[in-house]
């Protein structure tokens, strides 16, 4: 067969990424996701279902911290943009708001009902949505941050990377301050040749303009100074290993600020729940990035 993105062909390129092919377990994690995330509810102040935005999916959850005037961090689940919930992911809120981070667990619309321009701009209308109400749930506006893992790490980085004024002009140039990705997807070209673009119906266009890595190699606008951490799992695939490297480099390449956080033997479902680990080398960089 023919190669259609360097050198995979179709079956190779859609092996890359399909973790869930080359995860056996991978239901074993949905199911602790989902009751870990149950028990987190319980075990901590939340408060559940906040609209951010005009559409029915557009809701997060709110993890306070205990004091006022956090920092903020939003985090924005994976599922390739077209399956899983915010309330599978509500555990990650045991890592960082007991040492004081308030943190809102993101849902976005999913495709194949909404599209890839739109999915970014709901996860924006979140980052200003907790702009505006930070002081509703002891938030800081001046220290807002973000997270996500797999499709989540894009929109993450797609966040950090957004012309704030251009898209309100009301709200800051530096309205991210930072920026957590774990397992992301940096290039949506290869995502578009997958079997992926079955639901996501990307064409040329849509993915080069969400693609964060195309953005900083191309956008010459100075960018905001958000810090970014970068982690992927050492069992993961080399795509997934070098779409991370290239855009590290990229980011760097732009006089950003980067720590990338290796974590070997970990794969595509267990390598995020370091982000709920007090101890983990992740979860220490990222209270790091917040200044906790």
């Amino acid at each position: 067969m023919a190669a259609v993105w360097l050198e995979y062909d179709q079956e190779a390129l859609d092996a890359q990424y399909n973790n869930r092919l080359a995860v056996p377990t991978v239901q074993n994690h949905f199911d602790n996701w989902k009751a870990w995330s149950a028990g987190t509810r319980e075990a901590l102040n939340c408060r559940l279902n906040q609209s951010y935005g005009r559409t029915g999916a557009e809701k997060l959850n709110i993890f306070p911290a205990p004091r006022g005037n956090a920092p903020i961090q939003l985090f924005v689940h994976g599922g390739y943009w077209q399956s899983m919930d915010k309330s599978d992911f509500d555990y990650i809120a045991e890592g960082l708001a007991p040492l004081g981070a308030n943190v809102l667990v993101v849902n976005y619309g999913l495709a194949p009902n909404v599209g890839m321009d739109d999915i970014v701009r709901q996860i924006r209308s979140a980052c200003a949505w907790a702009w505006r109400n930070a002081k509703d749930f002891n938030g800081d506006p001046n220290r807002i941050f973000i997270s996500g893992h797999s499709a989540g790490a894009h929109l993450a980085a797609m966040a950090a990377l957004t012309d704030w004024q251009a898209f309100d002009p009301e709200l800051p140039p530096d309205l991210v301050k930072g920026a957590c990705c774990v397992s992301g997807i940096y290039e949506l070209e290869p995502i578009r040749l997958s079997y992926l673009n079955a639901n996501l119906q990307l064409d040329p266009q849509s993915a080069a303009r969400n693609s964060p890595l195309q953005i900083l190699r191309e956008d010459k606008r100075r960018l905001p100074p958000a810090s970014m951490v970068l982690c992927v799992g050492g069992d993961e695939s080399a795509e997934f290993k070098r779409q991370q490297e290239a855009f590290g480099a990229a980011w760097t390449g732009r006089g950003l600020a980067c720590e990338v956080i290796p974590r070997p033997g970990l794969h595509h479902f267990n390598v995020i729940d370091e982000l709920a680990d007090l101890d983990s080398p992740l979860n220490l960089a990222v209270l790091r990035q917040m200044g906790l």
